[in-house]
């Protein structure tokens, strides 16, 4: 199992470190349906310690989705399971 985001992004990286953090809907989430604020802002806070620590940050998200529904008020049980309408929920 992976480490927590903020776990990797904390263990005092050095300059030249790279750091890959992934977040999931149910990081970004928090569990809920909706995508959580707070959470997300320690997680940038996170990343900018990490930055100024002279880390590189790659920064990969699959919640994609999650925010695209939250912000055309889509609930999951009403998504159409076509790519397409995945597609469009990930860009908007």
């Amino acid at each position: 199992m992976c480490p927590a985001p903020e776990a990797r992004a904390s263990d005092n990286p050095g300059v030249g470190t790279r750091i890959v953090v992934k977040l999931g809907t149910s990081t970004l989430t928090a569990g809920t349906p909706r995508l959580n604020r707070r959470r997300m802002l320690e997680l940038v806070q996170q990343v900018v310690a990490a930055r100024e620590a002279g880390a590189e940050i790659v920064l990969v998200s699959s919640g994609a989705m999650a925010a695209g529904r939250e912000r055309l008020g889509v609930a999951r049980a009403e998504q159409p399971p076509e790519m397409a309408f995945k597609q469009m929920l990930a860009a908007v």
